[in-house]
């Protein structure tokens, strides 16, 4: 498979994620071969390993550490248990929240991101183990709504159709599945693109456009011990989609609550949208819920929401924020080599940096003007550079071009703006270094690597390399264990976009005059015409142009809002 490097608007995706099983609700496997296969394969992640010898003496060099893989995942691997109304696979591995992060702000008894319509409209998945897909979406949805002021209906069926993963589209997925997806720029599309009908496959609408590119999210790996932290989220930035084990024994119907006492793992994806400190759930050793979106459509529990007690014990133990988006347009080429996501954690001690460094080939003459990775912990240290060239046969790099520094606040996918950007000519490399530093946890290096049965991952030598001091790098394929030939960084870089050429006369609603037209400016235009800031024959042409596709020219001899028209 080869490695995605552009954005996908452009470039064809490789055959893994053409080529998904069809979407049985049940997975048929042979889960004890394909447990050995994993713990194999992954055995030095479970004990450490060294890219060298290590030493004894005070002078030993630094030592590769690793941490273990999440023991849920693999019994889900091993197991692949059904869970009824369920589909959430568990995290391979836990972030690293600080709950001292939650003491901001003076927080209500009660708050609910419907009072202030910030939650999209509630969705079914039907019998398809899809959940979590639709808890992502509307993590994104309302970040969409939050930043550009209108909600758009985001195609869950593009997810769990092109997600890449080696998983069937109703057999489940997770946060990191759909972070991955976002990451690499692979969606979202519109609902009425790629309409859910799953088990069928993806039917992308020709001429579809992706609807924004993921610039920040934030994970979470909390238990109810964590409750401030989530809740200061859900105040700040808005809805979390997150994860649960159902039952319908622990659903009271009457009162729309659930509770099970003791730790049952994962199963089901949701989306916290609120919270209620006086909310009594029958069984529940005290009184605090969480006012949860399902997605079993709008006749279900309250108009298709639900309360589930800060006390359950399989409840919210992995969360996604989406915090921060871009439009389309305001990149372009996607440098990248981990189309899969952050799949290992790995470093060398606690407080001690990694250095991590990608080598890419500029697929023509453009400028970086950004870099993204991930945060394993919050709080953590990073420095970020662009360096001439590719690394050396001494391991050194090339000449710097430009570096920036600063702390990642909240785990999670970060992208970080260059001082300036870094021109790069057609078919020459350039090499991206990015340090990872947390006074709390060695393993903050964030690496994809093949998982059999789950991640597809491939790598090639001259990609990635290693370095615990920033001056000599090491390939990622040269550390020397079986299995971990396929290893690359989670570092991506991003292009500005190739200039347009510039409107006559662009239309008012056309805030960056590069002659296209996008959801996000025509809807706040059209609701300024609605309340009569603006023409109503110029929002209903905005609205045209948009529905055929949005790019548009000027034609100085048709009278306007008719002389602009679409390409």
């Amino acid at each position: 498979m080869n490695k995605l490097k552009k954005s996908p608007r452009r470039q064809k995706m490789p055959d893994v994620f053409l080529l998904l099983p069809a979407a049985p609700c049940r997975i048929r496997r042979q889960p004890g071969m394909l447990l050995f296969l994993l713990c194999v394969m992954l055995s030095p992640f479970l004990s450490g390993f060294s890219p060298a010898a290590a030493q004894e003496d005070s002078g030993a060099a630094p030592v590769l550490i690793a941490e273990p893989i999440n023991p849920d995942f693999l019994k889900w691997l091993e197991t692949a248990e059904s869970v009824t109304h369920g589909g959430y696979v568990p995290a391979l591995f836990d972030y690293h929240n600080d709950p001292g992060q939650s003491q901001k702000a003076v927080l209500p008894a009660r708050f609910d991101l419907r009072d202030s319509g910030a939650v999209s409209p509630v969705k079914n998945q039907g019998t398809c183990g899809s959940c979590w897909a639709f808890a992502a979406c509307s993590a994104l949805e309302g970040c969409m709504k939050k930043q550009w002021g209108f909600f758009p209906d985001l195609s869950e069926n593009h997810l769990i159709h092109t997600h890449g993963f080696l998983w069937p589209p109703c057999g489940g997925g997770n946060n990191e599945m759909a972070l991955a997806y976002l990451a690499r720029w692979g969606g979202p599309y519109l609902e009425t693109d790629d309409p859910y009908t799953p088990g069928t496959g993806s039917h992308l609408r020709e001429g579809a456009r992706v609807q924004a590119l993921l610039l920040q999210a934030s994970m979470f790996s909390a238990s109810y011990g964590q409750i401030s932290l989530l809740k200061q989220y859900l105040y700040e930035h808005g809805a979390l989609a997150t994860s649960m084990m159902w039952a319908d024994a622990f659903y009271n119907s009457a009162e729309n609550g659930y509770y099970a006492a003791g730790s049952a793992g994962e199963g089901h994806g949701i989306t916290l949208i609120g919270w209620d400190d006086t909310k009594w759930i029958a069984g529940a050793p005290a009184s605090g819920a969480w006012i949860c979106k399902n997605s079993w459509g709008a006749g279900w529990g309250d108009n298709g929401s639900f309360y589930l007690s800060f006390y359950d014990g399989g409840s919210v133990k992995s969360c996604m924020g989406i915090d921060k988006l871009a439009q389309p347009e305001n990149y372009g080429t996607l440098y990248s080599y981990d189309p899969f996501g952050v799949v290992l954690k790995i470093g060398y001690a606690a407080n001690a940096p990694a250095f991590g460094a990608n080598v890419f080939t500029a697929e023509k003459d453009e400028k970086i003007s950004a870099l993204a990775t991930l945060a394993i912990a919050d709080n953590t240290v990073y420095t970020a550079a662009v360096y001439e060239g590719a690394i050396r046969a001494d391991g050194t790099t090339g000449a710097l071009l430009a570096e920036t520094s600063g702390i990642f606040e909240r785990a999670g996918y970060h992208t970080i703006t260059l001082p300036h950007p870094v021109s790069v000519s057609a078919g020459q490399p350039f090499t991206v270094v990015v340090s990872w530093k947390n006074s709390t946890i060695s393993t903050v290096m964030p690496i994809e690597a093949p998982v059999p049965g789950y991640i597809p991952a491939e790598a090639e030598r001259g990609q990635s390399y290693l370095s615990a001091d920033g001056l000599f790098f090491s390939e990622a394929q040269d550390i020397g264990k079986p299995g971990l030939e396929n290893i690359n960084i989670c570092i991506k870089a991003l292009a500005d976009p190739d200039p347009a050429e510039p409107v006559e006369m662009p239309h008012p609603a056309d805030t960056n005059k590069n002659g296209t037209l996008t959801e996000a400016e025509v809807h706040p235009y059209v609701a300024q015409w609605q309340s009569q800031h603006v023409s109503m024959t110029f929002a209903l042409r905005a609205l045209y142009l948009l529905q055929h596709g949005g790019d548009y020219y000027y034609d100085p001899e048709t009278p306007l809002p008719q002389g602009w028209l679409p390409k």
